[in-house]
């Protein structure tokens, strides 16, 4: 199994960023798909033997495709890259991430208030004047107005990187004056999501009213969907609904 780490941890570097498939797709090629129980055998053993995220107590069960990871992580990242990871593999249908947070030392709530207060001001993408910080317990609660659901990805992303932090629970809302810029037509996102790569080849329809979008049709994995998702709302969409069917796990 070993073998496999390079390709796993180009894939968890890139996934995000580049929106595409980390494996061939094993229905075209004719393949038979692996059965729940070899999905979650060949995901924890990864999990465990990747040197980049480098976790040992996490624990995988998959039913008729849909993955459930437990156990604890040092860090919030960590816990999101784990998600990601097991998301890259063929058969995948749904993630169910219930990975505990647990630093390896602890950290006053103010500390890390102060952290993820320095980290919001400090980034070039985030205009953190309009954003309030709260903590409780490490969890940590961004509120106030941004400017664009770009900006409010990258203060969550931002928030995520402190030391301390063990969950993001956002409440920042998009600036009404932004919001009412952007309607997008549905034609016009189904243009975008064929010229999107890894999605060419999918079946999605997009319905767009009042600001709202909303994603249908069928793809071969998770990660097209999720793709979808990122790329609509990056077009500035305030609201999404992802309708998105993932191809049955056989």
């Amino acid at each position: 199994m070993t073998e496999m780490l390079p390709a796993t941890q180009k894939k968890l570097e890139g996934t995000l960023l580049a929106g595409e498939q980390s494996l061939p797709s094993m229905r075209e090629s004719g393949i038979e798909m692996p059965t729940d129980a070899d999905l979650a055998r060949v995901i924890e053993t990864v999990l465990t033997a990747d040197r980049v995220l480098a976790v040992s107590d996490v624990r995988v069960s998959v039913s008729i495709g849909r993955v459930t990871l437990e156990g604890c992580v040092p860090t919030y990242r960590r816990k999101l890259a784990t998600e990601e990871l097991a998301a890259s593999f063929e058969g995948v249908r749904e993630i169910a991430n219930r990975l505990t947070v647990k630093p390896p030392e602890l950290i006053p709530d103010k500390e890390v208030a102060a952290k993820v207060r320095a980290a919001i001001d400090s980034s070039a993408d985030v205009d953190g004047r309009g954003i309030t910080v709260l903590v409780s317990d490490g969890v940590v609660t961004l509120r106030g107005a941004v400017r664009s659901l770009w900006e409010q990805a990258n203060a969550e992303d931002v928030a995520r990187s402190a030391r301390g932090v063990r969950e993001i629970h956002s409440s920042l809302s998009l600036n009404r004056v932004e919001e009412s810029e952007r309607k997008l037509s549905g034609k016009e996102v189904e243009t975008v999501l064929t010229h999107v790569r890894g999605l060419k080849d999918t079946r999605i329809t997009v319905a767009a009213s009042n600001g709202e979008v909303v994603l249908c049709g069928e793809v071969c994995g998770i990660e097209q969907k999720r793709t979808a998702e990122t790329v609509v709302q990056r077009l500035g969409s305030p609201r999404v609904r992802n309708g998105i069917v993932v191809r049955g796990h056989r």
